[in-house]
């Protein structure tokens, strides 16, 4: 499969300036959702990314390429952030930030709410068949080679390795209802966008089907929350990415968060609050006044 480059060209670096540097810590991606007839951007990642940051004092950063020029560099204040609102209940390791750029920021954000959204809710799922075995693509910051001049995204190639099961019990966030997948998330990785391919033909129980009509189609499964180490020889724990082990072996199965928790986290009643009201505003500017 070629990757194609919008599943990099939604991808951010997420980070600090400790010495008046940028130094990337782990990844973001840009999403879209159509609301009130608007388009509005949104920057993701994990929620744990954000609070590791903050633990530290590090005000937060993020790293955009430009499509000419040196990257964007944007801070982003613990004001601006949105977590999944019923994320003590439900364990949703979710961040989310506005977002705007301008034409020479080299972003294509990710359609998640909306005609042309390439979600993979359960329905979608269900649509498409979208299921254990199918590719998984990862884009995002590989912390040993993340670019100077420019963010350098890489790519990861796995399977989907189970979508319906028991909750996953993590360090972090207690039981998560997440997907496993067969690759192998490092430290950078956490935030990064994850990707359900399904090819131009398909068979599935002897049966040949063409899912689309496009060569190859992606659609958003979620965003990597850690993997599973093997501490010892008898035990298994998940990690976030970016979280040393004492001792342990990567399993190589991710952990990876429902992209319904992202759209439930943009979607909640205070940002969609915001949203109407840069509606009104903008509305109110192009009506005509009375003479």
């Amino acid at each position: 499969m070629l990757v194609p480059e919008r599943a990099r060209k939604c991808v951010l670096f997420v980070g600090a300036k400790p010495a008046g540097k940028f130094v990337p810590r782990a990844t973001a991606f840009a999403v879209r959702i159509h609301d009130h007839q608007h388009l509005f951007h949104y920057l993701v990642t994990a929620e744990h990314v954000v609070s590791a940051l903050l633990r530290k004092d590090h005000d937060i950063w993020v790293r955009a390429n430009s499509k000419s020029g040196p990257p964007d560099e944007v801070k982003i204040g613990l004001q601006d952030w949105s977590f999944h609102p019923d994320a003590a209940y439900s364990g949703a390791d979710v961040a989310v930030a506005p977002l705007s750029f301008d034409e020479n920021t080299d972003l294509d954000p990710v359609p998640i709410v909306g005609p042309d959204s390439v979600a993979a809710t359960h329905d979608v799922i269900t649509k498409t068949g979208i299921g254990v075995g199918d590719e998984a693509v990862i884009t995002g910051l590989f912390l040993s080679h993340h670019g100077q001049q420019k963010n350098v995204p890489i790519t990861r190639i796995g399977n989907i390795a189970m979508l319906d099961g028991e909750p996953v019990t993590t360090k972090y966030c207690g039981d998560l209802n997440a997907y496993l997948i067969e690759a192998r998330s490092i430290g950078g990785l956490s935030g990064s966008p994850v990707f359900a391919h399904l090819p131009a033909i398909r068979t599935i129980d002897g049966k040949t089907t063409v899912p689309h009509r496009q060569a190859f189609q992606l659609y958003l499964l979620g965003l990597v929350h850690g993997h599973f180490d093997i501490q010892n020889l008898n035990s298994d724990a998940v990690l976030e990415d970016g979280e040393r082990a004492i001792s342990g072996i990567h399993s190589g199965i991710g952990v990876v968060i429902p992209v319904e928790k992202i759209i439930e986290t943009v979607m909640q009643p205070k940002l969609a609050k915001i949203r109407l009201k840069i509606v009104e505003d903008e509305r109110q500017k192009t009506e005509p006044s009375l003479p």
